[in-house]
């Protein structure tokens, strides 16, 4: 891999020098270098921003997978989202970030393929904003919990056993008819939580 990202950060460099500067971590890193010289071999460096690159591909190509296979199970709702996408887009170009409140339906779909699959098995650190028992136990204040991404999302209590459930076009998908309940559901569902 060593020649593969030695040949990222020529490239990177090659775009500076012809005055292309990006906000990028790559070029933050190699002006930071330049500045205060290296604080670690070029070896080194080099693998840090191939790693950081891979660590940022890795989740989104997972969660695309996941979508895809989501979709291959489901060939209706699929159908549906492509009436939703041709609508919008029509045939001659992809769709944009300015598209996005337009695609509710293909929203929804990503969110519901991110509940079934997720792609971290614990959610983000939370911080206990002050001393909580639950089951008998005691939290403590500025203790750090890590929430499984598992159970709550599979609760067959909260969320059906069948993914994406069929409806016409204007509903969509399951997770977007629970989001609309999320408030009520977080203060009546079970708690998991590691600390």
């Amino acid at each position: 891999m060593d020649e593969t990202w030695a040949k990222t950060r020529r490239k990177v460099e090659q775009s500076k020098a012809e005055g292309d500067h990006r906000n990028s971590l790559a070029d933050q890193c190699l002006d930071k270098n330049r500045k205060e010289g290296f604080s670690m071999s070029q070896h080194a460096f080099k693998n840090m921003l191939g790693e950081m690159l891979e660590a940022g591909s890795d989740a989104p190509a997972a969660s695309i997978l996941s979508a895809l296979l989501a979709l291959t199970k489901n060939s209706a709702i699929q159908r549906k989202a492509q009436i939703e996408m041709d609508a919008i887009c029509g045939t001659s170009r992809s769709p944009s970030w300015s598209d996005f409140g337009k695609l509710p339906y293909i929203n929804c779909i990503i969110k519901e393929s991110m509940r079934w699959r997720p792609v971290s098995p614990l959610s983000m650190p939370h911080r206990v904003r002050r001393d909580d028992v639950y089951n008998d136990s005691l939290t403590s204040k500025d203790s750090m919990i890590l929430l499984p991404t598992w159970p709550p999302n599979h609760s067959p209590q909260y969320y059906p056993p069948v993914l994406f459930q069929s409806g016409p076009l204007s509903q969509p998908p399951s997770h977007s008819n629970l989001l609309r309940q999320q408030h009520r559901l977080r203060k009546s569902r079970p708690l998991y939580l590691l600390s």
